[in-house]
């Protein structure tokens, strides 16, 4: 069986109570994320796992919502020419 991408959901659950957040994905992304995360940081740990999602527990302050970078035209071809740049050279 397979999931369709509405049930491929990612959930973030914490609370005012505790330091630590739960998040549960179906998301073949974030869970190799959250796998290689928890290998790397003993804060991160799987908690539940099935054939198709997987559940961690990691520290509230690791849960950030964040405004995306926004550049102007002038810096991204800045940006895009030192790219060229430095992959010419290798």
């Amino acid at each position: 069986m397979k999931l369709s991408k509405h049930e491929k959901e990612t959930i973030i659950n914490f609370n005012d109570g505790e330091d630590y957040a739960t998040l549960y994905t179906c998301n073949i992304a974030w869970k190799a994320k959250l796998a290689k995360l928890s290998q790397k940081d003993t804060c991160v740990q799987m908690i539940h796992q099935d054939e198709f999602s997987q559940t961690y527990k990691l520290p509230k302050k690791y849960v950030k919502v964040i405004l995306p970078r926004v550049l102007s035209e002038e810096k991204r071809k800045e940006y895009a020419d030192r790219a060229k740049h430095n992959f010419k050279n290798k």
